[in-house]
């Protein structure tokens, strides 16, 4: 794997430059002058999650998968502030969303290689 490149969660928008569209990049996390940014995000995530809490703000919710123990990142929508990590207890699932119910979230999770068996691992979302 690549142990040079940072990597992380990037947020962009579309700007019209010369009246043509353009990303602008907004915001990543981890920084990717970091040496964290380096050794994150080697394999493919899971899909995204956007959570608004009862007071209106957003939140990206993403299962890094990662072999002995994804996480789960959660950081603001708006400025790509880390709110937290939590491990998860199997390696996470890449390609996968998880499923959000008012404040739970449901992960599924396995090994990496696939020769265990899977789980669904639960969360609150406490405010």
């Amino acid at each position: 794997f690549d142990n040079t490149h940072p990597a992380g969660l990037v947020a962009t928008r579309v700007q019209m430059k010369n009246g043509r569209p353009a990303l602008e990049k907004l915001w990543q996390t981890p920084d990717s002058s970091t040496q964290e940014a380096v050794n994150r995000f080697r394999r493919h995530t899971g899909r995204p999650v956007l959570y608004t809490s009862d007071a209106g703000d957003e939140y990206v919710i993403v299962v890094e998968p990662r072999s002995g123990g994804g996480t789960l990142w959660i950081v603001r929508a708006k400025d790509g502030r880390l709110v937290t990590q939590v491990p998860l207890a199997s390696d996470g699932v890449r390609y996968s969303k998880p499923y959000l119910e008012a404040n739970r979230l449901y992960v599924g999770t396995c090994e990496i290689e696939g020769l265990g068996q899977g789980r669904i691992e639960a969360f609150e979302i406490v405010e």
